[in-house]
């Protein structure tokens, strides 16, 4: 890589989500001029929370968000997977030693942690803007008619992006024909359905429910199952369906009373992820299935990456072509492993429950599960020995 100029770079950025508030805190971070911009009108990410990874927390390690994140928060040692009847069908453990860290937080604290570094390091965030078009050449057009231009532009403008579609990125979006329900709920002395450093996922039929308490007050739902049941995916969740699959935790279930909307899964696949000055990330690039958690972890991962490989060249093409050829590799397989996990839910149930059993004994498929966690992105430090999952 060459030296790069003294002349400050200027990038615009379209979303202020995980990824692009990553992109935009780490290229602040290096000297660059950096405005984003979102259409919502405040930045905010309420009513769920979000699995982090030792991939993702060395990111917010890196840009300057991991104390303010993870603050208040709990850091789990244990994975079980237990069945309708709430019998554990696998559990994984890691100890501290291990050098693995999860933590699942609160996605709103996560956000504003970005946010603020993004803004302590001078990045410029518009709210109640929308980007409606971008052109390779770095040209981007505002929702009021106004344009910017940028040295770099990135789309980080999720699944339907209008980044991607107006500059004509090549690939498709798919429905994964299923998806999730989110709430935070009131977590009371009386749950003790599982250790405390444990996080959980039941299942029943056709249906999940991943189970993680995210502070002493609350704990993060997110309620799985594919789009033709008719109950599963009904909007307000129906609380009885969901507490007659899982009587186990059903007073917890019916604790909800304000969910996010039914969420489809979708899966983008592109040939490429830059064209011309036009970077794309997170969803609008590789939007995924969440039953591996790495949605948020790989759109940070891109975000710290891209920023390191744009800043260490004057040649902005050579920086976005070793971005894409170091970062892309790891996120496809990231995304496949997430699609076929997401298949078990057609599975009849016994075979099911012996795959599942099956998995939690596989050293193979425990390295597959801990692929994303054990991958260091261009702008982190590398770690002084590697962490896995046992």
């Amino acid at each position: 890589m060459t030296g790069t100029s003294t002349r400050r770079r200027h990038a615009v950025v379209a979303g202020a989500g995980i990824g692009g508030l990553t992109a935009a805190a780490a290229l602040a971070q290096r000297g660059w001029s950096v405005e984003v911009h979102e259409r919502a009108p405040v930045i905010r990410a309420t009513g769920s929370g979000i699995y982090i990874g030792e991939n993702g927390l060395r990111v917010l390690e890196a840009v300057g968000a991991y104390a303010e994140t993870v603050d208040g928060g709990i850091r789990f040692y244990r994975r079980e997977t237990r069945d309708h009847r709430n019998r554990t069908v696998g559990r994984y453990h890691w100890p501290p030693e291990s050098g693995l860290r999860i933590h699942v937080v609160a996605r709103e604290k996560l956000v504003l942690a970005l946010r603020n570094q993004a803004e302590a390091a001078g990045a410029r965030i518009f709210t109640g803007s929308e980007v409606q078009a971008a052109t390779p050449d770095g040209v981007v057009r505002l929702a009021d008619g106004s344009e910017r231009r940028g040295d770099l532009v990135i789309g980080a403008d999720g699944v339907y992006s209008k980044v991607r579609t107006s500059v004509g990125f090549p690939g498709q979006i798919k429905s994964l024909n299923c998806g999730a329900i989110r709430a935070i709920v009131p977590r009371l002395p009386t749950d003790r359905d599982l250790p405390d450093d444990t996080y959980a996922e039941f299942w029943s039929g056709v249906r999940r429910v991943f189970y993680a308490p995210i502070s002493p007050q609350e704990t993060y739902l997110a309620l799985m199952t594919v789009d033709n049941d008719v109950k599963g995916t009904r909007e307000p969740p129906d609380l009885d369906a969901w507490s007659e699959a899982f009587p186990h935790i059903a007073p917890v279930l019916r604790r909800i009373v304000n969910p996010l909307r039914w969420t489809p899964f979708e899966q983008v696949k592109l040939k490429q992820w830059h064209i011309g000055r036009v970077a794309l990330l997170g969803d609008a690039a590789h939007a995924m299935s969440a039953n591996l958690g790495q949605g948020g972890g790989t759109a940070m991962m891109d975000g710290i990456s891209l920023a390191a490989n744009v800043s260490q060249t004057d040649d902005l093409e050579a920086g976005l072509t070793r971005w894409e050829q170091r970062e892309r590799p790891i996120v496809e397989r990231i995304q496949f492993v997430s699609n076929l996990y997401g298949k078990l839910s057609y599975w009849p149930t016994l075979p099911r429950y012996l795959a599942l059993w099956a998995m939690n004994r596989s050293e193979w498929v425990k390295n597959i599960r801990t692929v994303a966690s054990n991958y260091v992105p261009d702008g982190v430090e590398a770690p002084a020995t590697g962490a896995r999952a046992s």
